[in-house]
């Protein structure tokens, strides 16, 4: 069974702290952020401490789990690919619950009348992103799949060479 190397372990603590302290600070962030009509206020309180804390444990936990994982996978451990699906729809399912909460939270303020424009515009903007993603999620396929081709490409012409 393969340990993981320094170099690993290394880049899946780097990996770590930075997602964890870079998450955290926008929770925390987004968090003290009390109106943005009609001017930009923030409240630095105990709260947005706490979410920041929070969300930065969660996020280090959720790739702790990834990374352990990968982990598993590499020293050929199979059948526990329920488990991570398990992780990643509670990841996806509890982010979407505080993406939702944190938008209602913030139309507290809007008057009626303007927040069929919020509401238009941020389905606009998701509608947007998702399209986003969808052309990069096929670009890196299309990347793997070239990368996969040219190294057949190339373990051909080396068999090649060594035939001759």
């Amino acid at each position: 069974m393969a340990q993981p190397t320094k170099n690993d372990r290394d880049f899946s603590r780097v990996v770590k702290i930075s997602s964890a302290l870079g998450m955290g600070a926008m929770a925390g962030f987004l968090y003290s952020i009390k109106a943005v009509h009609p001017s930009l206020r923030f409240e630095f309180s105990f709260g947005a401490v706490l979410i920041a804390l929070l969300v930065g444990a969660g996020i280090w936990g959720f790739l702790a789990v990834i990374f352990r994982e990968e982990e598993h996978r590499a020293e050929g451990m199979t059948g526990r690919g329920k488990f991570l699906s398990r992780w990643m729809l509670l990841f996806v399912a509890v982010t979407l619950v505080a993406t939702i909460a944190a938008f209602a939270r913030s139309l507290r303020g809007v008057s009626g009348d303007k927040l069929r424009d919020v509401i238009e515009g941020t389905v606009g903007a998701i509608l947007f992103v998702s399209f986003f993603l969808y052309l990069l999620w096929r670009l890196f396929r299309f990347l793997e799949e070239d990368s996969e081709r040219n190294a057949r490409c190339i373990e051909q012409a080396e068999d090649s060479e060594d035939e001759k």
